[in-house]
């Protein structure tokens, strides 16, 4: 990270669009295995999918997050805003290069309706890692007991992430009824509500919602 804004945006930006090119290649790798036991197109590759980019990204945030405890200078609101916005634009970065991949394959209407059903799972995903990996040293903890306790919020964010992604890339494959699009767009701004509730109540330190200043 950089005291430049445009360069941290940049760096973000790569990262995700990194990001789905290294999720482009595992996933082809799995599905050729998986292809053998439950032929081509199955849902266990829909899932095996949705776990790959997931272990990806929070591997990508984690290494963001680790890189960010390093600059000691920085306070820790303005190294957690630099995480979420990590976070936030390679999840945009990644969502848009997945739809933009879509609208080549299936040119129609449909990828108006990714993005509220599947660009957000990006955004969404990436916030919860996000809170999940900092800040790095709660108060009142040691570096032991600080160090296990964000590697739970971790693997169950991570468990959380993975369901979440395979329960739409599943329910989408399988097209239960016409609303399905409208229904997993709604989940998912509420999701995003819940996530930014969430991050300004542990997290921010600059007080984005109240003006006020946090330790």
């Amino acid at each position: 990270m950089t005291n430049s804004g445009f360069l941290n945006a940049l760096i973000g930006l790569s990262a995700g669009i990194g990001h789905w090119f290294l999720a482009g290649i595992a996933q082809r790798l799995a599905s050729r295995g998986l292809a053998r036991f439950f032929g081509g197109g199955s849902l266990a590759t829909l899932l095996a999918n949705a776990a790959l980019e997931e272990l990806l990204r929070i591997a990508l945030i984690g290494a963001a997050a680790y890189t960010l405890t390093r600059h000691t200078e920085l306070t820790v609101s303005r190294r957690t805003a630099l995480l979420y916005a990590f976070a936030l634009l390679a999840g945009w970065a990644f969502g848009s290069m997945e739809n933009l991949s879509y609208l080549l394959a299936f040119p129609s209407s449909d990828i108006f309706w990714r993005l509220g059903y599947s660009l957000p799972i990006h955004l969404n995903a990436g916030i919860l890692y996000a809170i999940a990996l900092f800040p790095p040293s709660p108060k009142g903890g040691s570096g032991r007991r600080s160090a296990a306790g964000r590697a739970l919020r971790a693997a169950a964010a991570l468990c959380l992430g993975i369901a979440w992604h395979g329960a739409f890339n599943a329910f989408a494959s399988l097209g239960f009824f016409s609303g399905l699009p409208a229904l997993g767009s709604a989940l998912n701004a509420l999701a995003f509500l819940a996530l930014a509730l969430l991050a300004e109540h542990h997290f921010v330190s600059i007080g984005a919602f109240h003006g006020r200043t946090r330790a």
